[in-house]
């Protein structure tokens, strides 16, 4: 299972995520409070993963989910301005990503 942002700068691993055949969770641009993912198995996709891989395409057949119906995440894909010296993500929005991410850490 992959999660990823839904950055443009993203979507050609979303794209190679889904022609593998992984499972995908993309967050919900702008936020869904209660379901803030996306979620896009290849195996019922109604068009090609490069279709699937754009979010707007994305919200007009994905099912959109919370974290506690998601898998463990065995990979977790986050776009970066910078980090501090001790690696910690400097964001660049509103801290949509870092609440998001310790969602999904809460999780596993």
């Amino acid at each position: 299972m992959v999660k990823t942002v839904p950055d443009k700068p993203q979507a050609p691993v979303r794209v190679l995520a889904l022609q593998q055949g992984k499972l995908l969770y993309v967050a919900v641009p702008r936020g869904a409070a209660a379901k803030p993912f996306y979620e896009l198995d290849p195996a019922k996709l109604p068009v090609s993963p490069e279709e699937a891989a754009v979010p707007k395409k994305a919200a007009l057949f994905a099912r959109t989910v919370d974290t506690d119906l998601m898998p463990k995440i065995g990979l977790l894909l986050c776009g970066t301005v910078a980090v501090n010296r001790r690696g910690v993500r400097l964001g660049k929005g509103a801290g949509t990503r870092t609440s998001r991410w310790h969602c999904c850490r809460r999780r596993g």
